[in-house]
């Protein structure tokens, strides 16, 4: 995992921003990354806050 944090941080084919970068298959170290739009629901700032206050009172922090 941190091999691709740092590849994502680094290499300028995966500058841009607001998608997600994939792999294809989490089990290997090698494969070819590929760029996946982020649904509507994840960019939706309302169902964020409110996934984002209930994470925080699960876990006790609220």
């Amino acid at each position: 995992a941190g091999q691709r944090v740092a590849s994502v941080a680094t290499d300028s084919d995966l500058f841009q921003s607001g998608i997600h970068w994939s792999w294809g298959n989490r089990q290997k170290l090698v494969g070819k990354v590929f760029s996946q739009k982020l649904s509507k629901r994840i960019i939706d700032s309302q169902l964020s806050q409110k996934t984002w206050d209930l994470s925080m009172k699960l876990v006790g922090l609220k």
